[in-house]
């Protein structure tokens, strides 16, 4: 609360605007990471229950929904 009131007091509203884009940036940034980790995170969680066969193939010891789902995330 006391950075704001002190940034609307100090600062031009072009330097305003700046700290504004930077702040966005940084959200962005973060929730690109978070999201990149639990992507990781739950293909990882997916594939212990897949199992790779002698013919290239996967099999799924939990049946056809695991393997569905981890298919799921691949473009």
């Amino acid at each position: 609360m006391v950075t704001m009131v002190l940034v609307a007091h100090f600062l031009t509203p072009v330097q305003q605007a700046g700290i504004t884009v930077f702040s966005v940036c940084r959200v962005y940034t973060l929730f690109d990471l978070g999201l990149s980790v639990v992507l990781v995170q739950l293909a990882a969680h997916l594939f212990v229950a897949i199992r790779w066969r002698p013919a290239a193939g996967v099999r799924s010891k939990a049946g056809l929904k695991v393997t569905r789902r981890l298919i799921s995330f691949m473009p």
